[in-house]
């Protein structure tokens, strides 16, 4: 049941994962909950399930996809973002790393520990910022990205705050600019204006479907 529920997460079916965790008190954060016994563990590994029982949480695969509508879903359901797999990822070091700026920013808003450190030692914050010069240092296209994520993630204030803990949800996907009235039909994310949709649809197009059908399924 645990592997059904990883899996389920990793394929965006937000009415399985429904039935899992609410009517079979499947375990929302599937392998590597407090609950799930070494015996089961060995299990899974022996069958190869290997994704899963390298510890790969729902969220983790969901962080992967950019499925926002199941992650606030598993979050809600007591999903913990700051359980790592085996290999020391995180959720948040995975939506950076695929550009998911709309998780990373709920993962913000969820109060995500982001002076968590991955398995190379950085903090989300310097993993954006390694991305970022990695693909350029410029800021425009993939590493451009990286930077909007990174300034999200980097802290203001005396308090240390995050910048995205004052952000709005609805924040251009792409410049930016705050509180946007246009938004996406999948739900997820918000545009000044139709050049910046334009501009992310590519890199937007993989999560729109994968929302629109956990809408659906939902629904």
């Amino acid at each position: 049941m645990t592997r059904l529920l990883t899996s389920s997460a990793q394929k965006g079916m937000m009415e399985v994962c429904q039935v899992l965790i609410e009517e079979a008190g499947v375990a929302v954060n599937g392998v590597r909950a407090v609950t799930n016994q070494a015996k089961w563990r060995n299990c899974q590994i022996s069958s190869g399930d290997n994704r899963s029982a390298s510890g790969n949480t729902p969220l983790m695969f969901v962080s992967e996809s950019g499925n926002l509508p199941l992650l606030k879903y598993l979050i809600a359901q007591g999903g913990d973002p700051d359980i790592g797999n085996m290999d020391e990822k995180y959720p948040i070091h995975v939506a950076i790393f695929h550009q998911h700026k709309d998780v990373v920013l709920f993962l913000i808003k969820s109060g995500t520990n982001l002076s968590q450190r991955d398995a190379t030692g950085m903090t989300p914050h310097e993993f954006a910022m390694a991305l970022y010069d990695q693909f350029g240092g410029s800021k425009s296209g993939k590493s451009g990205m990286y930077l909007r994520i990174a300034k999200l993630l980097a802290p203001t204030g005396e308090d240390g705050a995050p910048a995205g803990l004052s952000r709005p949800l609805n924040t251009c996907a792409v410049c930016d600019e705050p509180s946007c009235s246009m938004k996406c039909p999948c739900g997820t994310v918000y545009y000044c204006g139709g050049a910046c949709q334009k501009q992310h649809w590519k890199l937007h197009k993989t999560d729109h479907k994968a929302s629109l059908g956990a809408a659906k399924s939902k629904t």
